[in-house]
Parts: C-alpha cells; structure tokens; sequence
C-alpha cells in the first residue's frame, strides 16, 4: 500500500523521491514486525524463552495456549 501511495505521489508531483522513500518505510516497518516477539517480552524473557525447552503438560493452560497463539503471531510477522 505504501508502494503505491508513494508511485501515485510521486507520479502526481514530478517528484521521485518520494517513491524511493517508501522502500525506507517497508524497511522500518520490517525490522519492527522482526523484533515484535523482544518488544512483547523483553529482552530477558525473550532470551529465556528462547533457550527453555518445554515439553508442555497433557492439558494446555490457559497461559500456554496464549504463549502458543502470540508465538505464531510472531512467527507470521517475522514472515
């Protein structure tokens, strides 16, 4: 969407900067879906879960299924 705002500004002004400059805000709004799982966390949590190896329970708690859903949310951002 970015992309074509900026392509139909800058074909609208003569001015192409402004559809290079959308390359620099797909690239910000990259590295921030990447880190989303640090900023949710934390960095000490994040480098705790990550190195934790949990086999889970034979009933899922409340808590591990909400772990479980923002771990795809972070794996389909980072996407």
């Amino acid at each position: 969407m970015v992309v074509v705002i900026s392509l139909a500004a800058s074909a609208h002004t003569g001015q192409w900067h402004w559809f290079g400059r959308a390359g620099s805000v797909m690239t910000i709004c990259g590295v921030i879906l990447t880190i989303r799982p640090i900023i949710r966390l934390g960095l000490k949590e994040w480098i705790r879960v990550e190195h934790t190896i949990d086999g889970g329970s034979f009933e899922p708690t409340a808590e591990e299924i909400e772990a479980d859903r923002q771990s795809v949310l972070d794996h389909a951002a980072s996407q």
